[in-house]
């Protein structure tokens, strides 16, 4: 099964820095623990793969206003080395075209029109929520910037437990954390 984790970090992650943050939730470990102490408190939720975007890949807008300006964050005007994929925000797919420059010599530069660049925006998989346009945190699983997780629905082992106020939540801590960076991931367990 595939769910859609949104992660709040305070700086850009690498995939390092997700496996690290997502080892905790690591369903193989989990069941060792398990066997070893029945009793032992479930994560809110478990993976044995993961993937930024994945399956939801291209889930938020950030702002794309090219201008010329050297001194802007993003310097969309000019062509970036090294590139502001996985610098300034993520896209699994930009990131998975530069890994084959060799083979594709493109630059970044030359997708962000079919990104949705025309309309002011570019469909990505990670940003700061602050240079996000109309930032949506829909999600099922959701990981605060302390580590603390959130679920949608949590298997307790024998039947799935809803979260009534896990929207509500969700939304009231992102904005709480607009200085922050939201990331999507694809999870699978």
């Amino acid at each position: 099964m595939h769910y859609c984790l949104l992660m709040l970090t305070k700086t850009l992650p690498t995939d390092n820095d997700i496996d690290e943050i997502l080892k905790p939730f690591n369903s193989e470990d989990f069941w060792r623990l398990e066997e070893a102490n029945p009793n032992i408190e479930r994560p809110k939720f478990t993976w044995d793969w993961w993937q930024v975007g994945g399956r939801y890949n291209g889930k938020f807008k950030l702002k794309f206003e090219p201008s010329n300006d050297p001194n802007t964050k993003y310097r969309w005007g000019y062509y970036a080395d090294p590139p502001r994929t996985g610098r300034l925000f993520r896209s699994r797919l930009l990131e998975t075209l530069l890994s084959k420059k060799k083979l594709m010599p493109y630059n970044e530069e030359d997708f962000f029109l079919s990104m949705g660049g025309r309309d002011g925006y570019l469909y990505v998989d990670g940003a700061p929520i602050a240079d996000m346009i109309d930032f949506n945190p829909e999600c099922f699983c959701f990981l605060d910037v302390d580590g603390t997780a959130y679920a949608r629905e949590t298997w307790n082992g024998k039947k799935w437990i809803g979260d009534e106020s896990f929207d509500d939540t969700v939304k009231k801590i992102c904005a709480d954390r607009s200085d922050c960076f939201a990331t999507i991931i694809d999870l699978h367990d």
